[in-house]
């Protein structure tokens, strides 16, 4: 469950390697959040974008845990 939530906040080796491109076909979704909330100064849209990535993530983690949690029981 760490590493699918790390995945989602990986900013620092893609801003240092490509900086988010050719275009934006490298760029993660925190960074397309920091860019709306610092460079377009648009506050309400990165704020949604933040709990909807929020939500994906809780999403991901039940459906991992769900998983997980068949096999263990199978074994």
């Amino acid at each position: 469950m760490t590493t699918i939530i790390a995945s989602f906040n990986v900013y620092g080796q893609t801003r240092l390697m490509t900086q988010g491109g050719p275009g934006e076909t490298t760029k993660p979704m925190i960074m397309m959040i920091t860019s709306t909330i610092m460079d377009r100064n648009d506050l309400g849209v990165g704020s949604a974008m933040t709990i909807l990535m929020g939500i994906v993530i809780v999403l991901c983690s039940i459906g991992q845990y769900y998983l997980t949690k068949e096999k263990e029981e199978l074994r």
